[in-house]
C-alpha cells in the first residue's frame, strides 16, 4: 500500500513539475543595446533611425517567438544611439515623461507575456538610471501585437554637475517574452 501511494504521489508531482519546467524553458529574450550623448539637465534625444528585417515561419510545436517594430512598420535593430531619455537635475520638477514605443509582435504559436528590464547600465557616477516599461496589452495572443511603451530617465544625484554639459551613457534593454 506504501508503494502504491508513493508511485502515485511521484505521478502526481511529476505532472505538475514538468509543464511548469517546460514552460520555462519556453521563452525568448532580445537584447537591444543603447548608446549615446545627453546633456545635462532637460535633454530629449533625437528618434533613431531604424533598418528593416524579415520574420521567420511558424512551426507547430508551441513556440515562444517575437519580433519588435518601430511604430512605423519598420525592424527595431539590435542596436541603437541616442534613443528617447529624460535627464533631469537635481531640483527639477519632473513632468510627464518622453517615452519611446517599440510594437512587439507574437510570432509564436502561443499566446506570451512581455517583460523589459536593463542590464549592464553605464552612467557618470552621479546620474541615478531607471528603466520604466509598459505593454500595452499583457498577454499578447499568437499573431497580434501590443505596444511596448519605454522611459528611460537619468536623475542627477547632485548639484555637481554643469548645465549643457554632454555626458556619455550606454546600456542594454531586455526584452523576454514567456508563455502565457
Amino acid at each position: 500500500m506504501r508503494k502504491k501511494l508513493l508511485v502515485i504521489g511521484m505521478v502526481l508531482i511529476l505532472t505538475i513539475a514538468v509543464p511548469l519546467v517546460i514552460a520555462q524553458i519556453n521563452q525568448a529574450t532580445q537584447s537591444i543595446h543603447i548608446s549615446g550623448t545627453a546633456n545635462y539637465p532637460r535633454n530629449i534625444s533625437p528618434t533613431p533611425t531604424p533598418s528593416a528585417s524579415s520574420t521567420a515561419a511558424q512551426s507547430s510545436a508551441p513556440t515562444v517567438k517575437f519580433s519588435l517594430w518601430f511604430p512605423n512598420g519598420t525592424s527595431c535593430p539590435t542596436t541603437l544611439n541616442n534613443l528617447l531619455c529624460n535627464v533631469y537635475g537635481p531640483l527639477d520638477s519632473v513632468g510627464a515623461p518622453t517615452t519611446t514605443e517599440l510594437v512587439v509582435h507574437n510570432d509564436g504559436n502561443v499566446p506570451i507575456k512581455i517583460a523589459a528590464s536593463a542590464s549592464n547600465v553605464n552612467v557618470p557616477s552621479n546620474i541615478q538610471f531607471n528603466l520604466g516599461a509598459t505593454v500595452e496589452s499583457n498577454p499578447i495572443a499568437v499573431g497580434h501585437s501590443a505596444n511596448l511603451y519605454l522611459a528611460i530617465n537619468m536623475v542627477t544625484t547632485n548639484a555637481n554637475f554643469v548645465a549643457q554639459q554632454p555626458f556619455t551613457y550606454n546600456f542594454d534593454i531586455n526584452v523576454a517574452a514567456t508563455q502565457a
